[in-house]
């Protein structure tokens, strides 16, 4: 903490941001909307694998860990607004977008999902 001496040693208060440059995902799927839901078995996180089509993207397999963030971004006409959820709070033809990489079990057929963002659009 710094303290102002031209105010007697208040204390100033400050923010402290640290933006990490490094972590772009290896794989975005955007504007996506989920097609199947495999396992919703939220006890395994194994299990869980799901998929999304995404325009000339379909039926892209999803599969998810321990690890997986789920978020749901509630949107308004003037901002929106971020929770985290569960595995268990998607449903298919819900508008998602995942990040993450390719899965080192089916590099060539499953991305692994780091995040899975599900959206709910402003009302027009």
């Amino acid at each position: 903490m710094f303290t102002n001496p031209l105010t007697s040693g208040e204390p100033l208060k400050s923010s402290l941001i640290v933006l990490d440059q490094d972590t772009t995902p290896a794989v975005a799927i955007l504007d996506a909307t989920i097609d199947t839901i495999a396992a919703d078995n939220d006890a395994v996180p194994a299990t869980r694998r799901l998929t999304v089509d995404a325009g000339t993207l379909l039926d892209q397999c999803v599969k998810t860990d321990a690890v997986t963030r789920y978020l749901l971004i509630t949107e308004s006409a003037t901002s929106s607004e971020t929770t985290e959820i569960t595995f268990a709070d998607l449903a298919s033809g819900n508008s998602v977008d995942v990040y993450g990489a390719a899965d080192p079990a089916e590099p060539t057929t499953c991305v692994l999902a780091d995040t899975i963002q599900k959206y709910v659009p402003a009302a027009p």
